[in-house]
């Protein structure tokens, strides 16, 4: 498979470079779709009845989030996400879990990017 991207990635390299290859732009983008990407999150953190917080789990990467509208917890797949209670999120950082870069950067510190 490795080998087939390689040769495909060549043959488009050379098409491209000698000079027959059309390249087209497109600059009407009145009809393209936007996608808003936000860095900062609306709402901070959830606390669940008893005052837990709720945090999202990407199991697959060890990141939580603190945020359910966080843009980065959105699109864990199913199968990796876990939706945790927490006493603090310090606790989450002394469990080995790191901290998302969007919704949960301040409490980034050097250790977490181990």
């Amino acid at each position: 498979m490795k080998k087939l991207i390689c040769i495909l990635t060549v043959l488009c390299f050379l098409l491209c470079s000698c000079g027959r290859a059309d390249v087209k732009v497109r600059t009407d983008l009145s009809d393209a779709e936007i996608m808003e990407f936000h860095t900062e999150t609306k709402q901070p953190y959830s606390l669940d009845e008893d005052g837990k917080y709720i945090v999202i789990l990407n199991k697959a990467s060890g990141i939580f989030h603190i945020s359910e509208d966080c843009y980065s917890a959105s699109i864990i797949k199913d199968e990796n996400k876990e939706i945790i209670k927490a006493n603090d999120f310090a606790q989450m950082l002394e469990e080995g879990y790191k901290p998302c870069g969007v919704c949960a950067k301040k409490y980034i510190t050097e250790e977490s990017h181990d």
